[in-house]
């Protein structure tokens, strides 16, 4: 679970980063599913939901929402910093 954490950390770290890279470069439209709110709104929810959904589904596992909510954030943020420097890539070449 540590490394499935620390993609999720630097695929958000990655996001913000090559908007922040791009904007210096003169792009103004960015793409893109887990922009900051939305990855804010997927932690809360995920962290909020965790013993609910785990007390009703999953009686034997403390935490497998929040894992999975990681994991989905893991996922959905590199695609989204990988899309974001294609985008940019292309509009800026």
């Amino acid at each position: 679970m540590f490394w499935v954490t620390a993609a999720a950390l630097m695929g958000s770290v990655m996001v913000s980063y090559v908007k922040a890279r791009a904007e210096g470069l003169g792009q103004t439209e960015f793409r893109g599913l887990m922009q900051r709110p939305e990855r804010l709104i997927l932690l809360i929810t995920g962290t909020v939901l965790n013993a609910p959904i785990n007390n009703l589904f999953f009686p034997g596992c403390a935490d497998c929402t929040l894992q999975w909510t990681i994991v989905i954030l893991a996922v959905l943020t590199n695609l989204t910093a990988l899309q974001r420097l294609v985008s940019s890539r292309r509009e800026l070449a």
